[in-house]
């Protein structure tokens, strides 16, 4: 008797994986998205790595500013593991009624992980999820630049983009 997972499975050969569910050693296509892929000089869906090219998620971590993604900066496997592993400083940031005020008028989730990330790490900077592709180290993180906050992958100007598996 086949499970529901192997039934979807044998249908689905791709599907759209959110930034929540994304942990270490998963392997997904970058598919652009958006004005921001123009700009860029892609087409909306296409793979900036080229077609059917995937990268490996390394994990979910800080990149200083200024400086490269490395290995070294990853600080959990997902985001989940994060909010677990940092659940003691994350509960002693918001314990500070200044900084939860704060942290409310941030607006969204994303604003959110961004600034507690932030503060947990000694190095602030870029947060998101290191990877490794065929040209070497990337990174997905929160752009500050896009409007509300957006995920994105910086080939020359911030992108947004879609994750496939």
């Amino acid at each position: 008797m086949k499970t529901l997972k192997q039934i979807r499975e044998s249908f689905l050969t791709e599907a759209k994986v959110s930034m929540a569910k994304l942990k270490a050693g998963d392997e997904v296509q970058i598919l652009a998205k958006g004005a921001s892929a123009v700009r860029n000089g892609l087409k909306k869906g296409e793979n900036p790595y080229g077609e059917g090219n995937t990268v490996q998620i390394l994990g979910f971590g800080v990149v200083p500013f200024k400086k490269k993604s490395n290995k070294r900066d990853v600080i959990a496997r997902s985001i989940d593991d994060f909010k677990k592993k940092y659940k003691q400083e994350i509960k002693d940031l918001k314990s500070d009624d200044k900084y939860d005020r704060a942290l409310a008028m941030r607006g969204n989730s994303r604003a959110k992980l961004s600034q507690i990330a932030n503060d947990i790490v000694k190095n602030s900077g870029f947060v998101g999820f290191i990877y490794q592709s065929s040209k070497g180290l990337g990174l997905l993180y929160i752009s500050r630049s896009l409007s509300d906050d957006k995920w994105a992958v910086n080939f020359g100007d911030d992108m947004e983009f879609d994750l496939v598996t």
